[in-house]
């Protein structure tokens, strides 16, 4: 079943694409670059330093960005970036929370038999030696059978907490088009042993399957959460142990515009805290509750309902006790009714639905008007707003932001295209700058 494509694979940044992070906090995962070179150029390692004249940040934060399809490593201690690998194609990119290893895709097109992407997985260094491909454009078209005018491509991609092991799922679709089937299967690779196999196959074959799902790695990387619009289902990272739909809860939206839930893990692994739809009169009226379903297969716990949400714009507090949701045209933050500990949240956020979150501290934030506005303690909606807002730069819209620490934070922009580390206390340091 072909349908129009339910992710973004690849972060759109002007012509640049920017990837975490080293140092201070392991990296968040992106996707979609803006230019495809029509040639694959070859992989040159290069270490020739390039200065930025920043001013210096407090804390050393190292910030991997593909820039013009090469990889580029800024350092705010030093306030230099130079380019760790020339390739002319790189797209996604992301370092291990050990540091010492990036994964990265390059894609490019091709024209035979017709308008063709070649995908393929790559890792190097973190010091630009040693560029490995782990995956080929070829390895990922053998494993998923596309069509003969076929492209083939990852969605998510995401480092296994504490190893150097890769977990990935994949599409294939027709490039001239829009139409994409997504792959069944759950697939990992070894970065060290370049070892590539099926984690599990046919995992997501069910009769509910729309074309459409996600996974989340528990913190311990012992565990990973599987979801599609239907049903939720829980598998141990080794392929082992799957749980089939130890939740299912109706589809929302309609046609293309089926909608996927959304989910964290608590910090100890046991549960998945998890926004599933509800039924409700019109497909455009959302609906959710809020549950905690433990991992052990004991029953789902229901904590609390929202109406009138979107699953998108839930965001939940780093202690467990707060929720953050739109309403309407407006943010709210309510109590949560149980105590969940804390929680595995991420810190990467696109800046549309999920816009009032928590920073790694525990503070609630909003962006309005492309300034970084704090709220007051207790605050119960967003207009409740202490302290002097922080001004994001001249980029019109600001559209993403990624927590490095308590203190610390990378925003990206548009109009001109930007990217830049900032600091609760309103500094401000450009990383780079394109115009559109």
């Amino acid at each position: 079943m072909r349908s129009k494509l339910f992710f973004k694979h690849i972060f759109h940044l002007g012509s640049f694409l920017f990837l975490l992070l080293a140092s201070c906090a392991p990296g968040q995962e992106t996707t979609d670059s803006p230019s495809i070179p029509l040639t694959t150029p070859e992989i040159a390692p290069t270490n020739m330093p390039i200065p930025t004249g920043m001013p210096p940040t407090e804390k050393p934060v190292l910030v991997a960005f593909a820039k013009d399809g090469d990889i580029q490593l800024w350092n705010s201690e030093t306030n230099q970036a130079y380019t760790l690998l020339k390739a002319g194609d790189v797209t996604t990119v992301k370092m291990n929370d050990d540091g010492k290893v990036i994964f990265f895709v390059r894609r490019s097109l091709g024209f035979e038999p017709e308008l063709m992407e070649h995908n393929s997985l790559w890792v190097v260094d973190s010091n630009g030696e040693n560029p490995q491909e782990l995956v080929s454009d070829g390895t990922l078209r053998q494993m998923l059978n596309p069509l003969l005018a076929d492209s083939a491509a990852f969605v998510q991609i995401s480092w296994i907490p504490g190893t150097h092991r890769i977990l990935y799922n994949a599409l294939t679709f027709y490039a001239p088009g829009q139409g994409s089937t997504m792959s069944k299967d759950i697939y990992v690779v070894d970065a060290d042993t370049r070892s590539n196999q099926v984690l599990a196959a046919n995992i997501m074959a069910t009769e509910q399957f729309l074309n459409a799902w996600q996974f989340v790695l528990s913190p311990d990387s012992q565990q990973i959460a599987l979801f599609t619009s239907t049903e939720l289902s829980f598998i141990n990272s080794d392929g082992s142990n799957w749980r089939k739909a130890v939740l299912t809860y109706p589809a929302v939206g309609a046609g293309d515009g089926i909608l996927l839930p959304k989910g964290v893990w608590t910090q100890n692994s046991r549960a998945f805290i998890f926004t599933g739809p509800m039924e409700s009169e019109s497909v455009f009226v959302l609906n959710y509750t809020i549950w905690r379903v433990p991992a052990d297969g004991s029953p789902a716990q229901s904590l609390t309902t929202l109406e009138d949400s979107h699953s998108a714009s839930v965001t939940f507090s780093p202690d467990g006790k707060y929720m953050g949701y739109i309403k309407g045209s407006e943010w709210f933050i309510t109590t949560l009714p149980a105590d969940l500990g804390a929680l595995a949240i991420p810190y990467s956020f696109d800046i549309f639905y999920a816009n009032l979150h928590w920073s790694p501290a525990g503070t609630a934030f909003l962006i309005k008007d492309r300034d970084l506005l704090q709220l007051c303690p207790g605050a119960t909606q967003a207009s409740q707003v202490c302290g002097e807002p922080i001004h994001l730069g001249s980029s019109s819209i600001i559209n993403s932001i990624d927590w490095v620490d308590d203190t610390h934070f990378l925003f990206s922009g548009i109009e001109p295209s930007s990217l830049s580390l900032g600091n609760v206390d309103g500094t401000i340091a450009p990383i780079t700058t394109q115009e559109e």
